[in-house]
């Protein structure tokens, strides 16, 4: 047992990862117990795209940001020691580096107290945050295992072109903005299109649907809007004996108000012209007192 967990550094490295995700099924559950659920977040997912060599962040189907990144300079593979980025759709798994500066070195995802200077001369650790991910695809089933990260990196400068060793790399600011909105879960996914190709099913898919609003508890206008949006549509070559038969007896009263004509009124005026009776009732009237009648037509404002 003692050789079990501490002479085999293979065996220490499972028994840390293990002794992790106990630990943080233990404390996601005991937190399930004491708080609740988590509310429901809106629909956000990750698009990486490897001509474009971008990353697009999408949140209830709209392009938040989009960032300049780095993918591997050896191609797209999810092969043990490829050290290439695969491809197909991921999760992020874990994250590290909360409230780190930025350009602080991580190793082993652990902080080592260094923080570098952007395009510092020589170092091109893994720096200021890093999104560890998860592959959900039998294609991508390596992706865990084999560390694959979207993290900071202090050489911004190879940005925009593969140049990395497997990771999505990214600016220390951008990786900073990202790891703020996107929570455990989030989906990536990795492809070889380009954005504007991959981005319309992306926008759909990012979509949160809405709810659909029972009859029994909608307003009295949204149980016509129900009625009316269920009610089949009659072709014009139907009589009007048919269509007052399929109607709802709604459709049929506002038809009728529309088709009404308006009575005549003075030219150019919205309000019918006044009679000798009234002008005269209007100007013996005392000062301050409201004209007969002029709470009926009073038009109040919509708010």
């Amino acid at each position: 047992m003692t050789h079990f967990w501490n002479d085999d550094p293979e065996r220490g490295l499972f028994r840390r990862r293990l002794l992790r995700r106990l630990r943080s099924t233990l404390l996601g559950g005991l937190s399930f117990f004491l708080v609740g659920p988590a509310p429901l977040l809106a629909a956000t997912r990750i698009v990486v795209s490897i001509p474009d060599q971008k990353l697009a962040l999408l949140a209830d189907g709209k392009k938040l940001a989009a960032y300049k990144i780095s993918t591997s300079r050896f191609g797209v593979s999810d092969k043990l020691s490829s050290y290439g980025t695969p491809l197909g759709k991921l999760a992020v798994a874990d994250r590290y580096g909360a409230g780190l500066p930025a350009g602080a070195v991580l190793k082993g995802r652990r902080p080592t107290g260094e923080v570098l200077a952007v395009n510092a001369q020589g170092r091109d650790p893994i720096v200021t945050r890093i999104l560890h991910l998860n592959g959900l695809e039998d294609a991508n089933r390596n992706a865990y295992r084999r560390g694959i990260y979207i993290h900071g990196t202090p050489v911004e400068r190879g940005l925009g072109k593969p140049e990395s060793w497997g990771c999505i790399r990214m600016r220390s600011v951008d990786v900073i903005e990202l790891f703020d909105r996107v929570p455990v879960g989030t989906r990536v996914e990795i492809c070889d299109q380009r954005l504007s190709k991959v981005l319309p099913t992306a926008l759909i898919a990012s979509q949160p649907t809405a709810a659909p609003v029972a009859a029994s508890t909608a307003s009295p206008v949204q149980a016509v809007k129900i009625r009316l949006a269920s009610a089949p549509v009659v072709s014009p070559s139907k009589t009007s004996t048919a269509s007052a038969k399929t109607l709802p007896k709604e459709a049929l009263a506002s038809a009728r108000v529309a088709s009404r004509k308006p009575s005549p009124r003075g030219a150019g005026s919205e309000k019918p012209p006044a009679s000798a009776e009234t002008l005269r009732l209007h100007a013996s009237r005392p000062q301050g007192m409201e004209a007969p009648g002029s709470k009926i037509g009073l038009s109040l404002p919509l708010w």
